[in-house]
């Protein structure tokens, strides 16, 4: 028997989208198929269901409002018996909470999926607020993910990742006052690429890094202020690797502090311990087990097994499907 093909849909698979990495966890640690749909699959009816007939199932990260066709093409894949399951990674969750509209979509659109997947505790009760229930699997790292075996020297410095286009989601002024505060250590700025905080003696401003290894080595724990978050690979690799992490949101093994006095005292408790955070290593191990890879290969199974029907609705479900795909054309 042939391993479940998973489609992903809704995001671009670029850069660090979040589906790159739960696809390739999918693939290498499970054996799935997974696969994107290119974009003239998606502005056609016809070659959207050839590719969903040959899928298991879909799963889908939306951030914002779908358009009609993207809900008639998702209603198709439900006729044609394929469960949707809706992955939520952190940004989709907030935009739901603060606009009504991306709410009010949510919610409807939740009528079309059959599992809701979330990758945080947080977002879980979030969505619980607003009426959506979702299960709670950890983020799936890519399986090359750093091993605990690679814990390194712990340096004085914290490592920040501060985006250019995004600086005052990630804390920026709160960030500015504590590299201020604290001239006696150093920050390893990420990301920024107008690299904002340079000027400060006791700030490397890297830019985009590529490959973090090297830098890893050099920082000593992570400083992460967001305005909110979901479960981030970067906050999972510090804790691997033993790091010290200093985090807005509520996690095992960090040190939670929001407010500029908060981060603050958690700096100053940084630089006061002593060796590496090995109880953050055993608490992320502790979450990270089972695999989270497995744990949602699981959850896609027990869709698939909710949706096998008799043999004689599978051959109703055929005929309802064609007709509906032959009526479905976008200059309808």
């Amino acid at each position: 028997m042939s391993p479940p093909r998973i489609l992903f849909v809704g995001e671009s698979p670029r850069d660090s989208a979040p589906t790159l990495s739960a696809a390739r966890a999918l693939r290498t640690r499970v054996g799935y198929e997974t696969l994107f749909p290119d974009t003239a699959t998606l502005g056609d009816t016809r070659r959207w269901s050839r590719l969903v007939r040959t899928c298991d199932a879909v799963v889908v990260v939306l951030y914002g409002i779908p358009d009609r066709w993207f809900r008639r093409y998702i209603a198709l894949s439900i006729v044609m018996g394929r469960p949707v399951i809706r992955w939520w990674v952190g940004t989709d969750v907030f935009n739901v909470l603060q606009d009504q509209r991306i709410r009010k979509a949510a919610l409807h659109f939740d009528r079309l999926v059959t599992s809701n997947i979330t990758v945080a505790t947080h977002l879980r009760d979030e969505l619980a607020s607003v009426g959506v229930v979702a299960t709670f699997i950890p983020s799936l790292l890519d399986a090359d993910s750093i091993k605990v075996s690679s814990i390194s020297p712990t340096p004085k410095s914290l490592l920040v990742y501060l985006p250019a286009s995004r600086k005052d989601f990630y804390g920026f002024d709160i960030v500015r006052e504590v590299v201020d505060q604290n001239r006696d250590i150093e920050f390893i700025v990420v990301a920024d690429d107008t690299h904002s905080l340079a000027s400060y003696s006791n700030v490397r401003s890297l830019g985009w890094v590529d490959d973090m290894s090297g830098v890893w080595d050099r920082a000593g724990g992570l400083l992460r202020v967001t305005t909110h978050d979901g479960m981030p690979r970067m906050v999972l690799d510090a804790l691997r690797r033993a790091k010290h992490v200093i985090y807005a949101w509520p996690f095992p093994g960090c040190r939670l502090a929001r407010t500029a006095g908060e981060v603050q005292a958690a700096v100053t408790e940084f630089k006061n311990s002593e060796g590496d955070n090995r109880l953050g290593a055993e608490a992320v191990r502790a979450l990270l087990d089972p695999d989270p890879a497995v744990r949602f290969a699981l959850e896609i199974e027990s869709t698939l097994v909710s949706t096998r029907w008799s043999s004689w609705f599978r051959a109703a479900r055929t005929v309802v499907a064609d007709t509906i795909h032959l009526k479905m054309r976008p200059d309808s």
